[in-house]
């Protein structure tokens, strides 16, 4: 851990692997002008616990371009007294977070948890939830109870909750002054999308009534490739020019320059494809059908969701 009793300034963590530790794989403490970029952290041993804790932290912080993935309950990414400046916002941004609740412990904290934090940017991350066991637990929980947020930004971001007993996001702030929420891709399978301090909101509509700010977010299906444990890309054309741009962030996770007009939301910065196909049902054999022969023809139906019409005659 970066941990000091006076502070530090300048450290750096980038390129690194770190699997099952402990208690956490990174925590930090009282540290200015830190950078945490392009590392993967893979589970910590203790569920009660964050992979990525930042506590009194501040300066031109950058933690940016990692890839967190926790499946046994505790959070994936913990900030608690993060203090940037006007100038320089302490910047928390292109960062993929996966939560894939196994159900085992008896604690499960929010992936992305920002509990009080000053002039500080969290923006274009990809955040993922899965915990079926598990109720009421937000993908994103900005703001917790008497924490204190001020001129905090969270846009741009993907926030994603895949299974039917959780949400996306949770304000649960009563202090917070100039913060702003927006241009986000909500996402929940279940009954409630968010929640703003204790009350739940089944549907954007919802939520923008209570947080009317939040005009020009969406609700998205983000259809993430998940090619591995932590692969939050994203090719939905609703996602693409959804975002503001943003001087502190310019490029995405990978290095690709961000459109400094219409930005995608989450890590991911792309081109929206030509052709994206789905099955969308199966119409041939039915359900019912029996004695299948070795071979037999499939008849499916495609749903196009790429932003050019498909022309068989020219396959």
């Amino acid at each position: 851990g970066l941990a000091s009793d006076n502070h530090s300034r300048g450290s750096r963590v980038a390129h690194s692997d770190f699997r099952a530790q402990n208690v956490t794989a990174v925590k930090a403490v009282y540290q200015d002008d830190l950078t945490v970029d392009s590392n993967w952290m893979n589970n910590v041993k203790t569920n009660a616990s964050y992979v990525l804790l930042f506590q009194s932290c501040g300066g031109q912080m950058q933690v940016t371009a990692n890839k967190i993935y926790t499946s046994n309950g505790a959070s994936a990414m913990g900030l608690a007294d993060i203090a940037g400046t006007a100038q320089h916002p302490a910047v928390f941004a292109n960062n993929m977070i996966v939560s894939n609740d196994d159900g085992r412990s008896v604690q499960l904290a929010t992936p992305l948890n920002i509990i009080s934090a000053r002039h500080t940017l969290i923006a274009y991350n990809s955040v993922k939830l899965v915990a079926g066991n598990r109720r009421n637990v937000a993908t994103v929980t900005l703001g917790s109870g008497s924490g204190v947020l001020t001129d905090v930004r969270l846009v741009n971001n993907v926030i994603a909750c895949m299974d039917a007993s959780n949400l996306a996001l949770n304000y649960d702030s009563r202090s917070a002054t100039n913060t702003t929420v927006g241009h986000n891709v909500y996402y929940s399978a279940g009954s409630v999308l968010n929640k703003y301090i204790n009350t739940a909101c089944s549907s954007l509509a919802a939520w923008q009534t209570l947080y009317p700010s939040d005009s020009l977010s969406r609700v998205v299906e983000p259809a993430f490739l998940d090619g591995g444990l932590v692969d939050l890309r994203a090719y939905n054309p609703s996602i693409k020019g959804c975002g503001i741009p943003l001087t502190e962030v310019v490029t995405d996770m990978f290095g690709t320059s961000r459109d400094m007009h219409n930005p995608c939301a989450g890590a991911l910065e792309f081109e929206a494809l030509y052709y994206d196909f789905s099955i969308e049902s199966v119409s041939s054999p039915e359900a019912e059908y029996c004695s299948v022969p070795a071979s037999i023809p499939l008849h499916v139906v495609l749903h196009n969701a790429g932003v050019r019409d498909y022309d068989p005659s020219t396959a």
